[in-house]
């Protein structure tokens, strides 16, 4: 995600869209995740905008209420399709991996 600074010199993220993916069974009670978005070019900015390559690989609780793992991401130059062979990540634009814990959230039992 690149970020650009403005005119006090304060640093502005970019907006950035809904991610979209696809998952896949890993192992028992495991899950991958594979998500991209687009980082929007900010008009108050330099920074151009990128693609965001996300990636997740979750544990679940055998209960189905807890999770933990790790995720990460990795920014391209918009034209660069980041699942192809080869393809390099804009340099300082990757981040993690990261420890993600979480619980389940349901909403009926409020």
């Amino acid at each position: 995600m690149q970020s650009g600074v403005g005119p006090t010199g304060n640093i502005l993220f970019p907006p950035f869209t809904t991610l979209i993916g696809v998952w896949q069974c890993s192992g028992k009670n495991r899950v991958q995740l594979r998500l991209i978005d687009y980082s929007l070019q900010r008009p108050d900015t330099t920074a151009p905008g990128s693609l965001a390559l996300v990636h997740h690989e979750l544990t679940i609780s055998k209960n189905g209420e807890k999770l933990t793992g790790t995720t990460g991401f990795s920014s391209y130059e918009l034209g660069v399709n980041p699942i192809k062979p080869g393809a390099k990540p804009i340099p300082g634009q990757t981040f993690g991996p990261f420890t993600v814990i979480g619980e389940r959230l349901d909403l009926f039992k409020h």
